[in-house]
């Protein structure tokens, strides 16, 4: 199925079978708890050798094509979401690919920004949503910083006499 074929209007009915067919199919086999189990068992067949061994070989494999079935699923998935409307607050982002993060599988980041860019074209400029929004706090004290590199995050410094207390961080500035 190539998710950019799909009407507008049959995208939410995709979006919600492909959802459900991964929680039914993935949800036992694929999580992180049910990963280590499988790989334990794996490592004890192995230990054991002979007809084992060939059962662990045989194990893993299933295990790694469900792995590969799943992360593709979910990234079918979250492409319908970008086009469905799910992460209009992000579709900047999404569509800038000098913003879009990397990872194992570079094609997924081309067709996320294929994604972005496809919704903010249906939407029209006169429709498309703003980025910046409007909060409101009640607080205490306000102090206005400017963000500084720290480590591999950012770091705001606040007063001491802060500690323990709950705050709220707003962006001012678009990237």
């Amino acid at each position: 199925m190539n998710i950019f074929d799909i009407e507008p209007k049959n995208r939410e009915a995709e979006y919600r079978k492909l959802r459900d067919e991964l929680a039914q199919n993935y949800s036992v086999h694929i999580g992180p708890s049910a990963q280590r189990n499988a790989q334990h068992q794996i490592s004890k067949q192995r230990a054991a050798g002979g007809y084992h061994e060939q059962a662990a070989d045989a194990q893993e494999k299933r295990l790694e094509n469900d792995i590969s079935d799943y992360n593709e699923g979910a990234h079918q998935k979250y492409l319908l979401a970008i086009l469905t409307g799910r992460y209009d607050f992000c579709l900047g982002e999404l569509a800038d690919p000098e913003k879009i993060w990397s990872n194992t599988f570079p094609r997924h980041n081309e067709e996320i920004v294929r994604a972005a860019t496809l919704r903010i074209s249906e939407l029209g400029e006169e429709k498309t949503p703003s980025f910046q929004k409007d909060f409101s706090f009640k607080g205490y004290e306000v102090i206005e910083k400017t963000v500084k590199p720290h480590a591999t995050s950012a770091h705001v410094g606040l007063p001491i006499s802060w500690t323990g207390c709950r705050v709220a961080v707003v962006r001012l500035d678009e990237r």
